[in-house]
């Protein structure tokens, strides 16, 4: 598979100014997924995400989410992008789904950035959709919280009761991510 990758990325590299943001997204997503960072073809995404957000072009929450998650899990810390998403996500924070706010929360954590007011509205936005977070978002937003050093008590609180509602429900890693984020923030 790997040759169609290469090929793949350097067809899409070649005419990525012709991708939609959920093509950007879905792409970025995928090589994520198989944990092949191909630095041109990063760029390229990362460049012509940015000029469409820049210049209004249309997304969805999903697209800002799997774009931040993608560049987080590839360790590709893209300060312009970052800064590009944080801005299309801040105007779009109240239409993100559980998924999207704690996969945009971890990408930030992951990547140590501190946009404050971003920070704080996914905080908000969390706090609204607290009673549709499953376990792993449950585990992931807590992991954030702590590698943030977010101070949001109202967030802890929220995050601690929903997960003893669900801890049932979670795997070994939810668990033990939660535990470490407490004894972290603690």
């Amino acid at each position: 598979d790997l040759p169609l990758l290469d090929a793949i990325a350097a067809a899409a590299g070649a005419r990525m100014m012709e991708f939609r943001r959920q093509e950007l997204s879905n792409t970025a997503w995928a090589f994520a997924t198989l944990e092949i960072c191909d630095w041109p073809l990063m760029h390229a995404i990362s460049s012509s995400a940015i000029m469409k957000i820049s210049g209004g072009v249309d997304g969805d929450p999903q697209d800002i989410s799997n774009t931040a998650w993608a560049f987080a899990s590839l360790a590709v810390r893209d300060i312009p992008l970052l800064d590009a998403l944080s801005s299309a996500a801040l105007s779009t924070i109240s239409e993100f789904q559980a998924q999207g706010l704690s996969n945009t929360a971890w990408a930030l954590a992951r990547l140590a950035v501190r946009h404050e007011p971003l920070r704080a509205a996914i905080a908000a936005a969390s706090l609204r959709k607290m009673p549709n977070f499953r376990p792993q978002e449950l585990s992931n937003t807590a992991w954030s919280v702590a590698m943030l050093s977010l101070c949001n008590e109202p967030l802890r609180y929220a995050l601690a009761a929903r997960s003893i509602s669900k801890m049932s429900e979670f795997k070994m890693q939810d668990m033990s991510n939660t535990a470490w984020s407490i004894a972290t923030v603690a």
